[in-house]
Parts: C-alpha cells; structure tokens; sequence
C-alpha cells in the first residue's frame, strides 16, 4: 500500500511537470531511506521468536551494499549464537559475503559449533575475510572430526599468503578421507615457488587413488615448476587403468602443455599414436569433433593435440 502510494504521489508530480518533480521529490534520498528502513527491519528480525524469520533476516542481509551492510555486522556477529543451526549457518555465510575483520572473533568461536555447518561456514568466512588472527584456529579446524569441516579449513587456509599454513595444508595430504586429500591437493595450487609443494604433490601423483592424481597433476601444470616434468612424463606412459585413470592422463597432458617444456612433446606425440582410435586432428580441424561423441579418450587427446 505504502509503495502505491509512493506511486500515485509521483505520477500527480509529474503531470506538473518534471521541474516540479525534480524540486520536489529526491529519488536517491527515497532510496537510502527505503534501503535503511529495510536493514533497520530485518535486523529486528534477527531477534524475532519464530526460527523462520530469523533465518530469512540472516540471509537476505547480505544482499546490500558494502556501506549499508556496515551496520549489520554486529548483529550478525550476535546471530551466530543462535540457538538454531540455521541461523547460526545463514549469519556465516552473511559475514563471509560482507567480508568485515571485526566478525572474526565471533567467527574464530563458531569453529568450535556443536553444528557441522556452522563450523564449515566459519571457516569459509575466515578464509574470505583474510584477517591472519584466523590462522592458528584453522590450522586447529584442520583436526575436525567432519571431512567437510577440513576441507573448507584447508581453502580458507591458502587464502593467506603465510609461510605457517604451509606444513598442515601438505600434512592433508595423508588425510584419511579421500575428499579432503584432493581439496588439499587442488588448494596447494596457491603456494607458489615451493619445493616441497611440489615433492609433495608428485608423490601424491605417482601413488594415491585417481581422484587425487588427477587434483594433484592439475595443481603441478598451475604451479609451472619444471622439476615435475620427468614425473608428470611418467604418468602419462603408464597404463595404471582403474576407475577414471584416463582423467589422470588427460590431466597430466594438460600440465605438461602448462609447462611447455620440450622434453614432453615427444612423450606427447608417443601416446597420442599409440590409442586405440585414430588421432582426430584432422576431424577437429575440420570442425567434426562431434563425430567422436561417446568416445571415452576423446577429451584426453583433444589435450595433447592442444599442447
């Protein structure tokens, strides 16, 4: 009603015309003021006895801009001892999309939440907001019970250009779950200029399970580093098989294009004539590639030929 109003007030301005209306009524003034009345409102919410509420007043205020999201900080911080999970949850992710420095203390506690979520929210949020008192706890996070809880600890952590979070980002390398193994070995992608990065992650390549391989193999292609070559060669001329180990070789053609080092095109061109099909340069040359749907290796030869 209110907004109709608004409407109605507008429209009988500008029948008086636009000089009028401009005199008169200060669209950008309505704005903020409209915009203030809504933060100021689900701010309120956040208190309001119905979970509900609560959880869509937690949500939706990251959906301002920086200079009226300002205010919220404090009462988001608040809302992350909720007594629901949720709301708890939906002020995480909130901070983490505000990306403010005065949330952190608040953060660094919900890593310790009885709630998984919260605590993967937490650390999310640490990581996106950069502040290097987030450390140390995430290091900690990093001992969580919940794989999902490491593995965002593991990404917050090389948000930091921090020679401390180097060791226990290497150290998830040996993590019992699978899945943390590969987010570590995706996220050792940012710490560059390192051997034992490297070593690191050629060891995971020549011996873990395929879906860290291929993680591990893209993560040396990133990193540039030409000691990987001879190990990165090696993979591509075994023949291991397995669950998705073409993904492997493809990954591995794809680093060494990375790299470009010479000693890899002979390696390259090797595998690429010894496939079960024919090479298809000529078929992507003359834009039919998609003769070749269906095709399990089609992908990891369109890699090679790339290179």
């Amino acid at each position: 009603m209110k907004a109709l109003k608004i409407l109605l007030i507008m429209a009988f301005l500008m029948m008086l015309g636009t000089e009028v209306l401009s005199e008169t009524f200060n669209w950008e003034t309505f704005q903020i003021e409209s915009t203030w009345d809504r933060i100021t409102k689900l701010i309120q919410n956040l208190k309001d006895s119905n979970r509900d509420v609560r959880i869509n007043a937690a949500l939706s205020l990251r959906c301002f801009d920086y200079w009226n999201l300002e205010r919220t900080i404090e009462p988001l911080s608040e809302a992350l001892n909720d007594e629901d999970r949720f709301v708890r949850e939906e002020a995480a992710i909130s901070l983490r999309e505000i990306g403010d420095c005065r949330a952190v203390k608040s953060l660094i506690k919900s890593l310790e939440d009885e709630s998984r979520s919260v605590r993967e929210a937490a650390a999310g949020a640490l990581g996106a907001i950069g502040d290097k008192r987030a450390i140390k706890p995430l290091i900690r996070a990093l001992e969580d019970k919940e794989d999902l809880v490491r593995g965002a600890a593991i990404w917050a952590l090389t948000k930091f250009k921090d020679d401390r979070i180097v060791e226990p980002v290497m150290r998830a390398l040996e993590d019992e779950d699978l899945g943390v193994r590969e987010i570590a070995a995706r996220a050792l992608a940012a710490i560059k200029d390192n051997k034992q990065v490297v070593e690191s992650l050629i060891r995971v390549l020549l011996q873990d399970n395929n879906f860290v391989r291929v993680a591990a193999a893209s993560s040396l292609g990133s990193l540039k580093d030409t000691s990987a070559v001879e190990s990165l060669i090696k993979t591509l001329e075994e023949d291991r098989g397995g669950y998705r180990g073409w993904e492997v070789r493809k990954a591995v053609a794809i680093a060494l294009g990375q790299l470009k080092d010479s000693r890899a095109v002979e390696p390259l061109i090797k595998v690429l004539n010894g496939l079960k099909c024919p090479p298809f340069s000529e078929s992507i040359a003359y834009g039919y590639g998609g003769e070749l749907v269906g095709d399990t290796e089609w992908e990891f030869r369109s890699a090679i030929i790339e290179f």
